[in-house]
């Protein structure tokens, strides 16, 4: 491209000035690369057409969506830790607590909305056990479970009764007052 623009530019005579010479030296650049200076008529594209750039426009806020509105679902969805409440119970007595209890959080002593459900839960007078994943054997244990059900190793984890929950959904069946220590 280069070489044609040099041999264009030595074919024009010496009297046209330097301005004139970019000006025409861009036009053919741009005629080279593009076929025309002038815009080439186009058809409508047909509705086929316009409806799959729409979804390729749009693909990902919709998987995005999509993705919010699973995890929004299974965050909030319990899903089962223990088998049976003689498991549950027999874990309580491992850690010496009573087998009435039945909210467990598995979280570590440094992290902050670890001590933020603690504090929340020790003021509404919720009995519970906490179980520190990084110095309690059982803890550890029932973490790596819980986290193997979830897919998620965030702490805190909360246990209610025999069902992995999140904290809305703690407080939700907290304030249904069904004995949940209240």
């Amino acid at each position: 491209m280069r070489n044609d623009r040099r041999i264009f530019l030595k074919s024009l005579p010496r009297e046209i000035d330097t301005p004139l010479k970019m000006f025409l030296a861009i036009a053919l650049q741009a005629v080279h690369e593009f076929g025309s200076l002038m815009p080439t008529p186009t058809r409508p594209p047909s509705p086929l057409s316009r409806t799959v750039k729409l979804i390729y426009r749009n693909t990902v806020p919709i998987l995005l969506a999509i993705f919010v509105a699973m995890w929004g679902w299974r965050a909030m969805t319990p899903q089962q830790l223990f088998a049976t409440e003689d498991e549950r119970a027999r874990l309580l007595s491992a850690v010496g607590a009573s087998p009435s209890i039945r909210v467990i959080t598995l979280g570590t002593e440094w992290c902050p909305a670890c001590k933020q459900l603690e504090q929340s839960l020790t003021n509404d007078k919720v009995p519970h056990v906490a179980l520190d994943v990084e110095k309690d054997r059982i803890g550890g244990e029932l973490f790596r479970r819980a986290a193997q059900i979830t897919g998620s190793n965030s702490i805190p984890k909360i246990i209610l009764d025999k069902d992995i929950v999140s904290q809305p959904k703690l407080f939700v069946e907290l304030a249904r007052g069904d004995g949940a220590g209240r």
